[in-house]
């Protein structure tokens, strides 16, 4: 199948940018912005000349190795439409609109409030809309968040990626954070159960999950809890709360 091999092919391209970075060290500066730039980037204007940082082009590669042109089902009244969250562009079907996600965006945001764009664009391509962009949204919000709190400096996928974030506060305190964004805990669980979180010494690891997860499924925090007693987990707020107040 067609489609499975370019899902094979792209998954690829972000595995090898990562054993890269790992065999490299000095690219993870450069591994930083291209992961990004693809987060902050899900389309790209074609007429404006593409701005991409020198040092993402390094591990990109071929800017079509990321982009493509738009599918025919994200034209509708001749423009393309944004959603307001994720910035992507919208897939259209019998009038309606829906995002790359799941029922995510159409659940936090609403969709009758995208704002359409008629320019002659390349978007990002749905595996890497998938697999990086959208998770990377809560990990840049997570981001921006801990790095208005003084005396704290934080590092975006530290180690090769080895988790999302690290957030040191008075060079004395630690803390590693590696965010999940699942519809269902009873998936992330099964997924927390096989994965070994990183041991690192004086560092308190945390997974972490988006509000919005707690507010769209009740007793979500709860129930992940329980099921995974071996995983240390807080809530988004809880743990911006903690940084601002050690």
């Amino acid at each position: 199948n067609a489609n499975e091999l370019k899902l094979v092919l792209d998954n690829r391209k972000i595995r090898e940018a990562v054993l890269k970075v790992q065999k490299h060290p000095e690219l993870e500066d450069a591994y930083v912005i291209l992961r990004r730039f693809l987060i902050e980037n899900p389309w790209i204007n074609m007429n404006d000349g593409v701005n991409i940082p020198n040092e993402t082009v390094q591990l990109m590669g071929k800017i079509s190795d990321f982009y493509e042109k738009p599918s025919p089902n994200m034209l509708h009244e001749g423009k393309y439409w944004l959603c307001p969250r994720c910035n992507g562009i919208l897939i259209w079907t019998d009038g309606k609109s829906r995002c790359a996600t799941k029922g995510l965006c159409e659940q936090i945001v609403d969709l009758t409030q995208a704002k359409a764009i008629t320019s002659d664009i390349s978007t990002l391509k749905m595996t890497f809309r998938k697999r990086v962009q959208l998770p990377g949204l809560p990990e840049l919000d997570l981001y921006r968040e801990l790095s208005k709190i003084p005396g704290v400096n934080v590092t975006l996928w530290p180690e090769a990626d080895r988790y999302d974030l690290l957030v040191e506060k008075n060079r004395t305190l630690r803390w590693a954070i590696d965010v999940k964004d699942y519809a269902s805990e009873f998936t992330l669980s099964n997924l927390l159960r096989q994965s070994k979180p990183p041991y690192m010494k004086n560092i308190k690891f945390y997974y972490v999950i988006p509000d919005y997860r707690e507010r769209m499924t009740s007793g979500y925090l709860q129930n992940l809890r329980k099921l995974t007693p071996q995983s240390k987990i807080q809530l988004m707020s809880t743990l911006v709360r903690e940084v601002t107040k050690a």
